[in-house]
């Protein structure tokens, strides 16, 4: 029994060496989907283990700026214009896949739920024309910082490319596509009525993301295939 636990602990050991560890940070900036093309920044770092034949799982951290400015209905006699400036910041599990024989190019998913860490939203509302159904014209802006829900939902995913920088350190670049599950703010009221967008798109804004920064890869200074998850 003895011999038995022993071989177990050997093998074990020896499946783990191959398991290569990834860790990143990151600066990067992005662009909605939606909503007058709004750049967002974002930064953080992630870190994960290879688990298997071309798999690895691990965490993200990601702080990311979510800056909207609604304005299409600016030409209008009657309209509302929305600005919100926020920064989440998100912990989400990943799970990485290698995709091609090398690793030099990996893509990943992850998801998780995001807290708020700073943030400012007014929502502006005005009709023009004192002849119209909606009584005498005014032009009002309204604070709706109140509102920023505290928390919120994230689902991403993407691309990452390395390049050796020397021993262990690495350049790589990320494309990342993040989806927010829930509105960051709360519409309930009367405020978002008259809106002639998608009130639904606005407050879940979708973010295409170009990163960069710095890897380091255990076991990879002389490694001739340093960017596999598993070997």
């Amino acid at each position: 029994m003895k011999r038995l636990l022993l071989f177990t602990l050997i093998l074990l050991s020896g499946l783990a060496c191959f398991g290569n560890a990834f860790y990143f940070g990151f600066d990067g900036v992005g662009v909605t989907t939606k909503n007058n093309y709004n750049i967002g920044y974002s930064y953080g770092s992630y870190q994960f283990k290879g688990v298997g034949n071309g798999i690895g799982t691990g965490g993200m951290e990601i702080f990311q700026q979510f800056n909207i400015y609604y304005d299409r209905e600016r030409a209008a006699s009657s309209g509302t214009s929305v600005r919100y400036n926020l920064t989440y910041r998100f912990v989400s599990p990943m799970i990485v896949w290698q995709l091609c024989k090398s690793g030099q190019v990996q893509a990943y998913a992850n998801a998780g739920v995001g807290d708020l860490q700073s943030g400012t939203a007014t929502l502006r509302k005005w009709n023009n024309a004192s002849w119209s159904t909606q009584g005498a014209a005014y032009d009002s802006l309204v604070d709706k910082t109140s509102t920023i829900s505290p928390y919120a939902v994230r689902l991403g995913f993407g691309f990452t490319e390395y390049y050796h920088l020397g021993g262990n350190f690495h350049l790589f670049f990320n494309q990342d596509f993040g989806f927010l599950v829930t509105p960051i703010l709360d519409v309930a009221g009367d405020d978002y009525k008259n809106m002639k967008g998608n009130v639904a798109h606005l407050f879940q804004p979708s973010y295409i993301s170009l990163r960069a920064g710095i890897a380091i890869i255990t076991h990879s200074k002389e490694n001739p295939h340093p960017y596999r998850i598993y070997w």
